[in-house]
């Protein structure tokens, strides 16, 4: 790195499909106490602009996919002073390999930045979080403790190695403990199969649509289910996952589920424990130093126990600000606590579970509908397969929630029988009052279901409302 002209503070982007390049880029950049920005590869080039502008990106390490954009960013703007082809083998070799220096020490405090990981921009432009070499060295050692995982451990990541969960769940805990990481170029399922049957992970994580799809190719017997029995465990997160799904992972693989919470500004919060109480479909009890509490978003008390109501967090992992953008952090910020916009609930035994999104309520005639909770009831119709929920303006009720549902493909589908099944086995209130049919549910580039594209779809068939 400090061949390229890299020094202590730089940023430096790096925008590629997972490799074995990419990691050591990564610990290259810290080494040299410069900060890596890990950019989603599924941005347009407006907003990959926007990053390296914003992020003040001095210099951008790509694939070969790449190649083309980093040319034009580096012709037109920024501080860009160069970039470098991951995957040309030679010139990465003659940069990297040829002259590393690899005794060089570079001083870095725990509240220096390490990363800079930009969030999705669902409500406007991406944000930088600033993640601290403190914050990131405290997750990984309470995941390696949380997991119990040592070096004779392994792990297949399938996941982007530019998104949090692929680098908290497996990529720096494995590295940390001297454990072994496997890693595929992107998620494919038959793929990801395969490379378990050979591999033999001891664990591996994901979201909650990946697993489903690996499910969903055992039941086609593409792949025997025994070739699992290597893994003792598997972790989910980045999105809630329904009780039917692990009902289903439970039937096949013989392995314990640790579902867990966490997002990109607040690092790791919670986890369920490896050893002890198991409560399937909660996201964990929070790890030690994080605090939380849940707030009424009515009244802005502090709900009981079995109340939802706002996750408030304060954590070591905890980003120290957006970068350039000291506004909105200190809009996320009330008295010192990080507010998520997750809607939660806490049992007697302190265990979590996740209810859904503040801006994700739907507020029907004034009763609050929960799109999971919603998702959950219809996941038990025996020919649903997979289901969203999403509210659409209501003529009367101001808004109400629609479906969007996988059928099993044995029968005819049918939107009665669907809306039937919902006004029988849950409030009336909370029925889709439309349903769609859909061979599988949009994904987008971290594997977790597009509510976008499916908002997109609503549209056109609701282009007035219901």
């Amino acid at each position: 790195m400090t061949e390229l002209g890299i020094r202590k503070g730089d940023k430096v982007a790096i925008l590629a499909e997972n490799d074995f390049r990419f990691a050591e880029c990564l610990f290259g950049i810290m080494q040299v106490g410069a900060i890596a920005v890990p950019i989603n590869i599924k941005m347009g080039e407006e907003i990959l602009d926007y990053i390296l502008e914003n992020s003040e990106t001095k210099y951008l390490i790509c694939t070969k996919t790449f190649e083309d954009y980093a040319k034009h960013a580096t012709s037109n703007k920024l501080d860009l002073i160069g970039y470098l082809i991951l995957d040309n083998q030679e010139l990465y070799e003659q940069k990297i390999y040829q002259k590393a220096q690899l005794d060089i020490v570079v001083r870095v405090e725990p509240e220096d930045t390490a990363l800079i990981m930009y969030t999705s921009g669902s409500t406007g432009k991406p944000k930088g979080c600033q993640l601290t070499h403190g914050g990131t060295l405290w997750m990984i050692k309470t995941t390696v403790h949380s997991y119990f995982v040592d070096n004779t451990d392994s792990s297949l990541i399938t996941g982007p190695l530019y998104h949090a969960n692929a680098l908290w769940c497996t990529f720096y805990p494995m590295i940390f403990c001297g454990g072994t990481v496997y890693v595929r170029s992107g998620f494919e399922a038959m793929d990801a199969l395969k490379s378990i049957a050979k591999f033999k992970p001891t664990y591996i994580a994901g979201t909650p649509a990946m697993f489903a799809l690996l499910l969903r190719k055992i039941a086609e017997k593409e792949i025997p289910s025994s070739s699992m029995a290597c893994l003792r465990f598997l972790v989910f997160g980045s999105a809630p996952v329904s009780q039917k799904l692990l009902n289903d992972i439970q039937a096949q693989w013989d392995c314990d589920i640790l579902e867990g919470y966490g997002s990109t500004e607040a690092g790791i919060v919670s986890c369920l424990p490896r050893w002890g109480m198991k409560k399937i479909g909660s996201i964990g009890i929070p790890f030690k130093d994080v605090e939380v509490k849940i707030i009424d978003t009515s009244t802005g008390g502090e709900c009981k126990v079995g109340e939802v109501g706002e996750l408030y967090i304060k954590s070591p992992a905890l980003l120290s600000c957006y970068y350039k953008n000291p506004t909105a952090f200190a809009k996320k910020m009330k008295s010192g606590w990080f507010t998520s916009n997750d809607l939660v609930v806490m049992d007697s035994d302190g265990y979590l579970y996740f209810k859904g999104r503040t801006d994700d309520m739907i507020n029907c005639g004034g009763e609050n509908i929960f799109p999971k909770e919603v998702e959950q009831l219809l996941l038990k119709h025996p020919m649903v397969a997979d289901v969203a929920v999403l509210p659409v303006k209501h003529p009367l009720k101001g808004s109400a929630p629609v479906a969007w549902v996988v059928y099993k493909d044995s029968e005819e589908p049918s939107e009665k029988g669907i809306k039937d099944y919902a006004l029988e086995n849950g409030p009336a209130y909370a029925h889709p009052r439309r349903v769609f049919f859909i061979d599988e549910l949009p994904l987008n580039g971290t594997k977790k279901v597009n509510y976008k594209e499916l908002e997109t779809l609503t549209k056109e068939e609701l282009p007035h409302g219901l």
